[in-house]
């Protein structure tokens, strides 16, 4: 079994003239931030089946990829790092290119929007294969008008655990809101927040400060506070805290925090006929439990 951090990734529509835009579909320049949100997973799944032209690179490298299964929205894909490492060989040292690759599974049916990455020594991190793909998804987006942001799930009760270390209390609390176009993250944020950030094009935010000389009355039992948290986390979007003890700092939850499974090796091989049905229906049923 092979371990996976588990990633959110969310849409936003690109607004402006269209000179800022290559010229690709020129139809593309008509469409309203409503109906290039309604294709949002549509020009995803495009760009992720084999004989697409997507090309993985960031900060001016390049990483192959091959792309094993793309069905129904479940894609799965492996990507390869760029490493050397030294031989010996008849008292010579030479570097050898080495290209050792990872998992990546993508939900992509309506209303998941996961990604769940191996955790594996061929990448320093999975954050930088995250990182590695939001740049390069983007790159082949924005002439869509599109924009995806990919962020790691963080754990609820880490909020919580971040507030007990503070026993003389709780100044502000800040928490952020992505554009809204997941339901299973927006349906946890109040109604007027989802409002303002259709109309004005947003990402949202919100601050609670106590009364001066107050510390803020913070209940676990909370449903309000729970949802918040919970749309945070999910959008892996750390929320602020600032204690009330005097000259503290603002301080974040979230750090070091993930959520992460398990898979069998066998997903990493090429999927054809028969294999191919039953790792889609294994790994469908397997990523709705992650929700």
């Amino acid at each position: 079994m092979a371990k996976y951090i588990l990633y959110t990734y969310q849409f936003a529509p690109l607004t402006g003239d269209s000179d800022d835009y290559p010229q690709l579909f020129e139809e593309s320049y008509k469409m309203t931030p409503d109906s290039i949100m309604h294709a949002k997973q549509e020009v995803l799944a495009n760009l992720l089946k084999k004989d697409s032209e997507l090309v993985f690179a960031c900060s001016g490298q390049t990483y192959s990829h091959k792309i094993l299964l793309n069905f129904n929205g479940i894609i799965t894909l492996r990507i390869a790092n760029n490493k050397k490492f030294i031989q010996e060989q008849d008292f010579k040292l030479k570097e050898i290119p080495n290209h050792p690759s990872c998992m990546v599974i993508i939900d992509n049916r309506e209303g998941f929007q996961t990604i769940a990455i191996e955790k594996k020594s061929s990448f320093p991190s999975t954050d930088t294969v995250a990182r590695i793909m939001k740049a390069s998804f983007n790159a082949h987006l924005r002439p869509y008008r599109l924009y995806v942001d990919i962020r790691r799930r963080l754990e609820e009760h880490s909020f919580w655990q971040l507030i007990d270390r503070y026993p003389d209390g709780i100044k502000k609390i800040r928490f952020y809101f992505a554009y809204p176009n997941l339901p299973r993250v927006s349906d946890n944020v109040e109604e007027v927040f989802k409002e303002l950030a259709l109309q004005f094009n947003a990402n949202t935010q919100f601050e609670l400060t106590a009364i001066e000389g107050q510390t803020l009355n913070l209940d676990k039992g909370d449903k309000r506070l729970a949802s918040m948290v919970k749309a945070s986390s999910d959008s892996g979007l750390p929320i602020k805290v600032l204690p009330a003890k005097k000259k503290s700092a603002w301080v974040s939850s979230g750090s070091g925090s993930f959520v992460s499974t398990t898979f069998p090796d066998a997903i990493s091989e090429a999927s054809e006929d028969e294999l191919f049905h039953n790792q889609y229906e294994y790994l469908a049923e397997e990523m709705k439990k992650l929700i």
